[in-house]
């Protein structure tokens, strides 16, 4: 893939998300402003992906920011019984895919979310705790796990372990026989550019 399929799936979601999504915890002379504002962007894209939301539904979604412990949205929809957790990275020259620390960080995160350690996330966070404590306490919630990045890269064998890692832990009900609760959905630049496309 290319830079030209970056700035491409840039201006999509820029159109799309922007006016929507609350920036104002950012610096507007923040030199990585943009980058910043994509990033949010691009993770209120997995939830309108993911989740089927409206485009203001999936901008609610968002919470990245300072102290947001890996994750830059969530969403529960009620009447899907499915919750989505996202982490997003913006690479604007398209390569690679991210850090294994980040991916660790957003596994950690999720599990502080699932035991309720809400005083290790932001304000954003804790403003949907209702939300999360509804989502788990329904007996049927399904979640959905998204790690969503504009690189090219297919995951990494460390980063892949990380994940299948935290599936096993949460999907493990220890009687082997039951449905997993809990997906994990990679979305790369080519996944991201042919979803915009069409």
């Amino acid at each position: 893939m290319s830079i030209i399929h970056v700035n491409q799936i840039g201006s999509k979601i820029h159109t799309l998300f922007a006016d929507k999504i609350d920036i104002s915890d950012l610096n507007a002379n923040d030199k990585e402003l943009q980058t910043k504002l994509l990033t949010r962007c691009l993770a209120a894209y997995a939830i309108y992906c993911i989740g089927d939301t409206s485009l203001e539904d999936a901008a609610l979604a968002v919470v990245d920011g300072a102290e947001d412990n890996g994750i830059d949205a969530i969403h529960y929809s009620a009447s899907t019984k499915r919750m989505i957790i996202v982490q997003s990275k913006w690479k604007k020259d398209g390569s690679g895919e991210p850090d294994n620390a980040d991916t660790r960080k957003f596994k950690d995160g999720v599990v502080d979310l699932i035991n309720l350690e809400l005083d290790n996330f932001n304000s954003k966070v804790n403003s949907k705790k209702q939300m999360i404590e509804t989502a788990l306490g329904e007996f049927d919630t399904k979640f959905d796990l998204v790690l969503i990045h504009t690189g090219a890269s297919a995951l990494s064998k460390h980063n892949q372990q990380v994940m299948d890692a935290i599936l096993s832990e949460l999907n493990d009900a220890g009687d082997g026989t039951s449905e997993d609760v809990v997906n994990f959905h990679h979305l790369n630049q080519a996944i991201i550019h042919s979803g915009l496309a069409s």
